[in-house]
């Protein structure tokens, strides 16, 4: 890049076209685009500058010129690579070009910042650089997990996916690190999805007047069971792929946990259809039974966001209180059971039955709880 550098037609050129910014940033843009090469940009705008041809003013508009101009090459390269790749791409543009709209109107201000910091022109222009970057980090860090989003809708996959599949990209399947990641994240959100749209209506499907929120229960099991179909599939694309010892056993792991939320989402189904029970039969739990169930469901409900959390987090710590809560929750169940038989507060053998059920189901979610924190830490 010296012979650039150094050539007097391309410094000439830029002499003439830096009385005004915004044409400034265009030409460093369009020449960057096509040498390549922010760097040598910057050099030649270092070179004018130390020379006294240029003002420090035009050198940063040069500065914002070339990183603009350099995310070209990263956009050449992703035309044939995964969609992941090419939203990446996009990103990157995306993201200097709000740093140049955010830096443009106050140039001046930031001319002044850079001379109260002192060094001679060429450490301005440097430090322009990277005070550049690093505002604009700063900025946009914050909004990151919105960009992603934004960036899928953009770019979507050409694969149509169920409307609550969020994350799964066959176009990322070559790259399996990426795939894992994707399907966490899909798995993040079918948990978050049985907790919110299920297993948090439980205590108002015990109201045999609520007829609504069973119904509602019983009809999203439906969208979990697609969930779990496609994310099985994409677990098992991704073992097609070569992987290495630990990404073997990371999809294993999702797996077994893809397998135990679906059971979680069906264990819940089935409290719903046996509720239906109080409806069709227009009578309602005692008040000691409906205490009794709500205090394992709070046990298990503690348990299953802890297990949460363990996943999200990678905690193991939390996987393992929730696997040492385990024996706390089948005593409370035991002694909720021993309680209903041994007092005789059940008006009839169908409330009963109802009772017994719902202790039974719940009993099962708090399995399905502990067989994720199992697998969390190693033990699938």
């Amino acid at each position: 890049m010296k012979p650039i550098e150094n050539n007097p037609e391309l410094s000439g050129a830029f002499l003439y076209l830096t009385d005004n910014l915004l044409i400034t940033v265009m030409i460093a843009l369009i020449f960057t685009a096509i040498i390549q090469n922010s760097a040598a940009t910057i050099a030649i705008a270092m070179t004018l500058a130390v020379s006294g041809s240029l003002t420090l003013e035009a050198a940063i508009a040069i500065v914002y010129g070339a990183n603009v101009g350099t995310v070209v090459t990263a956009l050449i390269s992703s035309i044939k690579a995964s969609k992941d790749a090419q939203r990446t791409a996009v990103a990157h543009a995306i993201f200097k070009m709000i740093g140049v709209l955010f830096f443009l109107p106050i140039t001046s201000f930031f001319v002044s910042g850079l001379q109260m910091l002192g060094g001679d022109i060429e450490r301005q222009i440097a430090n322009a650089h990277t005070i550049f970057n690093m505002v604009n980090l700063i900025i946009l860090l914050p909004f990151c997990n919105k960009f992603a989003d934004w960036m899928v809708t953009m770019l979507p996959s050409k694969e149509k996916l169920p409307k609550h599949v969020k994350y799964l990209d066959p176009d990322s399947l070559e790259v399996p690190v990426v795939a894992l990641i994707q399907t966490r994240k899909e798995l993040g959100s079918m948990a978050s999805l049985i907790d919110q749209e299920m297993l948090s209506k439980f205590e108002a499907m015990l109201d045999e007047k609520n007829p609504g929120y069973r119904q509602s229960v019983i009809e999203y099991e439906s969208t979990i069971d697609k969930i779990y179909r496609e994310i099985y599939h994409y677990l098992q694309d991704i073992t097609e792929q070569e992987l290495s010892e630990d990404e073997s056993m990371e999809s294993l792991k999702y797996l077994y946990i893809n397998n135990e939320l679906e059971g979680i989402s069906d264990a819940v189904q089935r409290m719903a259809l046996i509720t239906i029970k109080l409806e069709d039969t227009h009578t309602s739990l005692s008040k000691s039974e409906v205490e009794g169930i709500t205090q394992l469901y709070n046990e298990v409900v503690v348990s299953f966001h802890e297990a949460l959390e363990a996943f999200e987090e990678n905690d193991g710590t939390r996987a393992i209180n929730v696997i040492k809560r385990n024996p706390l929750i089948l005593k409370t169940e035991r002694n909720l059971r021993f309680l209903h038989f041994n007092n005789g507060d059940h008006q009839s053998s169908r409330l009963s039955s109802i009772y017994v059920d719902l202790l039974s189901q719940l009993l099962k979610i708090n399995h399905h709880s502990f067989n994720i924190s199992q697998a969390l830490i190693g033990r699938v």
